[in-house]
């Protein structure tokens, strides 16, 4: 008895199968995986990649590679430093570390510490949803990393709201934050009017501040605290909450240099006397009456 080779399985066949054999795996042995919300009320929903498959990892540092062949300066890469610790903390630290390998700045989205060595600028935009907001992070972690923006800048309604406007620019500064987050588009035409421009000439004084004080509010360290021995008044802000009308921190160069940040982003003058310190704890007070919308520094 003779035996003949079989006659070769159409390619068409071939694809079909190998279809039909995907789609039993994905509903009848389906893979675990994370789903997440995105806006509820809106029901935008997506799958998270999982960073720990070569995959994924090899994707985005391929697009993170192609931006740097664009002569793009940073990278931006949403969400990843919000995710609480978990298996996938190994995947995500070995993408981030390949991608700061190629040369320029890594952006994420909140501050997990998880992630702190392989991120190099944290968008930390739910710092200020409490009313009573203490820098605590900042103070751990400033000089190590850098902290930019926050989402609460009232775009609620129509009106632009310029109490609120100024109290975060003020929250921002003294906290050694980054300025940001917020759109340009619906700003723009309200700091054109007339009647905003001192929240304006505010901005304009704000940055102008940070520039000035990078080798404190970025490369040096916040110190403690300051004790109020008199109180400036409050304002309210948008979220209702009650925010002193001069905020001030206190800050230490790299090179031991130390200053008294004070900002009053009312719109009337304010005097306060402080008690600062310096990292040892040793006290020293500052009297002063601050203009309104003001940026004031002083060293100690």
């Amino acid at each position: 008895m003779s035996l003949t080779a079989p006659s070769p399985i159409p390619s068409r066949v071939l694809l079909i199968c190998f279809w039909l054999s995907g789609l039993l795996l994905i509903f009848v042995f389906p893979r675990p995986f994370y789903r997440e919300v995105y806006e509820p009320n809106r029901n935008w929903s997506f799958v998270v990649m999982d960073p720990s498959t070569e995959y994924w990892r090899s994707t985005l540092v391929g697009v993170a590679q192609l931006l740097k062949n664009l002569s793009v300066n940073g990278i931006y890469i949403d969400q990843i430093a919000c995710a609480p610790p978990s298996s996938w903390v190994t995947g995500y630290r070995r993408l981030l570390s390949a991608v700061q390998e190629l040369g320029f700045p890594v952006m994420s989205e909140a501050h997990t510490e998880t992630y702190q060595d392989t991120v190099d600028i944290n968008l930390a935009i739910y710092g200020y949803d409490a009313c009573e907001h203490i820098p605590l992070f900042q103070a751990v972690y400033s000089g190590w990393t850098v902290l930019m923006g926050t989402k609460n800048w009232d775009y609620s309604s129509n009106n632009f709201n310029p109490t609120n406007f100024a109290a975060r620019l003020a929250q921002l500064l003294t906290d050694g934050s980054s300025l940001g987050w917020f759109n340009v588009q619906y700003f723009a035409p309200f700091l054109q009017l007339p009647e905003n421009v001192n929240q304006l000439l505010f901005l304009r004084h704000v940055v102008e501040a940070r520039s000035s004080l990078l080798k404190y509010l970025v490369y040096g360290r916040m110190l403690p605290p300051v004790d109020y021995i008199v109180l400036p008044p409050s304002v309210t802000i948008a979220d209702k909450c009650p925010v002193l009308q001069v905020l001030v921190t206190c800050w230490a160069a790299p090179s031991g240099e130390r200053l008294i940040l004070m900002v009053n982003h009312g719109e009337t003058a304010a005097y306060l006397s402080v008690r600062m310190y310096d990292a040892d704890k040793n006290g020293y007070v500052q009297n002063a009456t601050l203009p309104p919308f003001t940026v004031q520094w002083q060293p100690f």
